[in-house]
């Protein structure tokens, strides 16, 4: 399925009021339970923080090394090398530009699983609506995931939330950067965390405008100049990477802390939000978590943990480039620098002169070329400095190489011939980088492990907010789909459909020919009319699909025109007039074994308890296939047949029951 590239939204949805997540409840606790209650978040969110300082700290080392950030160095004398390699930056950019293009690839991100085969006509509709979605009505989600994938390798874990905008009328996707989610000492799996905190810092502004739109409660406790602030290193350390300087007071931001955890406020131990402003101490919102999905309690997430390279030994702070990265980085940075020290000593030679030489006291600068007047030039000494040492050399590609090997970052795959190959080959090549990617595969399928779980929260929160009416959305095609609530639940499961083991287009688009070639010659496919075979034409054009679809072009699959829908029985069409979906008759059907059955079909109780614009979608399908059957008989009379009518049945059949009124909205 290929998505167009253009797609506008027809109707606006509207937000359901009556649910728990966008209701707050905080008038409901009594303000010494809502002290109590704040005062203890701060303390656990204080405490979380401590424990982890050790590992923030090696970020900011991490995220010094990306930026290739140094301190200021006064050692071996001042002004000496202090260039940093980008090694670590390599590493990230070159995975984050991979992983960009695998996630983000034609034809499109979402494939959706039905439940049953009725369900197939369903699960492709909410198959297109998410794509589009994903594309094109959230905004912000392919910005935010690009910040995710460039983060994710320094950190070695990132989230993503989401979660439904009552302003916005519609999902919103946001990447939460690893330092900002504060979880528990020894929480072995997010999913089971006792409790977390979302830390956010938002200007007095932001707050105003969130209070304007009812978000808040309490706000007349909230101080305008905030006492708490970001003094973190690797906020430091980002400032000055930036050129940043710290604002004034008035304008730094405020401290706010979203916890989500099981409290009891007074009607047993269920699971909350709480928005708490640090300073005061006041909490401004409390949202429940627990939805009711078709009769069943659920607790709705928010976020999704992606993780890089998993710890053994922790199932949540996970390891990335820089963990590995950092020791030999800075053995490539001490080695590099060393070289430009020796070379600045054999171009700027220093030298010594005795009380006696006839010098006056005074500060003299030797320069190359340059020669001072003595009295007794055997008062001067100059010391011979050796050459830069050739092994210093060796030691930078060693460690170059090491870096290659464990992040997949060789020449072949980036771009470039690798140095010493005379003679190199097409599949050869191939050959190097498919196995130089197989440790990028992997580490991007953890990726994809955590995006089918973000895919299934999204269809959730679908199936929560969608309106019952329905949405219209209209796509460049002109053509007008429409997608209802109910249509999540013929969906089994949404996983992403890209696939992060090719390594290139050429290679994509060399194995689809290799099975087009294959499959057009096999006589299942291709057919044998020796044999009465037909031609399998669902096959040849899957096969043609997949092909066109390894080319780098916009929309491809307008080159090959769309096959005609399958014809239903009138039994399945009973089965989805029933669940609200309407379809169109087919030519060349038996209409009169169709008219047939729904006649009978509206004369049972199934069809009596359906819904009034169910049983009008029944009366329209009769219409309409009445004119489709005269339309065939007519053809027929054309082409030379008898052109028997199939409307022309028993005396008081399938006619009058139709138009006595027996299939009736």
């Amino acid at each position: 399925m290929l998505m167009p590239e253009k797609m506008e939204i027809a109707e606006p949805k509207e937000a359901p009021t009556d649910d728990k997540t966008l209701v707050n409840i905080v008038s409901k606790i009594p303000e010494d339970k809502q002290k109590e209650i704040a005062g203890q978040i701060i303390e656990d969110y204080d405490n979380d923080l401590t424990s982890r300082s050790d590992w923030e700290k090696k970020r900011n080392d991490y995220y010094k090394l990306w930026v290739c950030h140094r301190e200021k160095k006064t050692t071996p004398w001042e002004g000496a090398s202090n260039v940093c390699i980008p090694m670590m930056a390599t590493a990230c950019n070159q995975f984050h530009s991979r992983s960009y293009q695998a996630i983000f690839n034609a034809p499109g991100m979402v494939k959706a699983l039905p439940v049953g085969y009725n369900d197939i006509s369903r699960a492709k509709d909410v198959e297109y609506y998410m794509n589009w979605q994903i594309l094109n009505e959230l905004l912000e989600y392919e910005e935010e995931f690009d910040r995710l994938l460039q983060i994710l390798p320094i950190n070695g874990l990132g989230y993503k939330k989401l979660y439904y905008s009552k302003s916005l009328g519609r999902p919103v996707s946001e990447n939460i950067d690893a330092l900002d989610l504060v979880l528990p000492y020894r929480t072995k799996r997010f999913e089971n965390a006792r409790r977390l905190v979302h830390r956010t810092w938002l200007h007095y502004d932001e707050l105003l405008d969130r209070n304007e739109q009812g978000l808040y409660e309490n706000f007349d406790k909230v101080q305008e100049v905030p006492q708490a602030k970001d003094t973190s290193e690797l906020k430091q350390t980002a400032d000055k990477a930036a050129g940043e300087e710290p604002a004034k007071e008035e304008d730094n931001p405020h401290l706010i802390l979203e916890c989500h955890k099981k409290i009891d406020i007074g009607d047993g131990r269920k699971p909350y939000i709480f928005t708490v402003d640090y300073d005061s101490e006041t909490i401004l919102r409390v949202a429940g978590r627990e939805l009711d999905v078709s009769g069943e309690t659920k607790i709705l997430d928010y976020f999704i943990d992606y993780h890089f390279i998993p710890n053994p030994e922790s199932g949540v702070y996970s390891f990335g480039f820089g963990h590995f990265i950092e020791p030999m980085n800075e053995m490539a940075n001490t080695a590099f620098n060393q070289i430009f020290d020796a070379g600045s000593l054999s171009n700027m030679p220093f030298g010594f002169y005795g009380r006696r030489a006839g010098i006056k006291k005074r500060q003299i600068k030797l320069h190359p070329g340059l020669m001072q007047e003595v009295e007794d030039a055997t008062q001067v000494y100059f010391p011979s400095m050796q050459r830069v040492d050739q092994v210093l050399f060796q030691v930078i590609g060693m460690i170059q190489q090491y870096v290659e090997q464990f992040t997949s970052t060789s020449d072949y795959l980036m771009g470039r011939e690798s140095k010493g190959t005379k003679t190199p080959t097409a599949h050869g090549t191939l050959a190097i980088i498919e196995q130089g990617l197989v440790t990028f595969a992997v580490m991007t399928k953890r990726i994809f492990r955590s995006l089918r779980k973000e895919l299934r929260l999204l269809m959730a929160i679908n199936n929560t907010f969608l309106p019952e009416t329905g949405v219209q959305y209209v796509m460049e095609d002109e053509k007008t789909r429409v997608i209802k609530r109910e249509m999540f639940n013929s969906v089994r499961d949404v996983v992403p459909i890209a696939d992060p083991s090719f390594a290139s287009r050429d290679q994509r688009r060399r194995e689809a020919m290799e099975i087009y070639g294959a499959l057009m010659v096999n006589p299942i496919i291709a057919g044998n009319p020796d044999l009465g075979m037909k031609p399998h034409i669902k096959g040849i054009h899957a096969i043609t699909s997949d092909l066109l679809e390894t080319y780098d072009k916009n929309n491809p699959k307008r080159y090959l025109p769309e096959l005609p829908e399958e014809s239903l029985s009138p039994e399945m069409e009973n089965a989805k007039f029933m669940q609200g979906d309407y379809t169109d008759p087919k030519p060349g059907e038996d209409h009169q074994n169709h008219l047939e059955t729904h006649l009978v079909f509206s004369q049972t109780d199934f069809f009596r308890n359906m819904p009034p614009d169910y049983r009008a979608m029944l009366k329209k399908h009769v219409q309409a296939t009445q004119g489709v059957a005269y339309a065939d008989s007519q053809q027929v009379q054309q082409l030379g047949g008898r052109g028997e009518a199939p409307m022309q049945g028993r005396p008081g059949g399938v006619q009058q029951g139709v138009r006595g009124g027996a299939v009736e909205g």
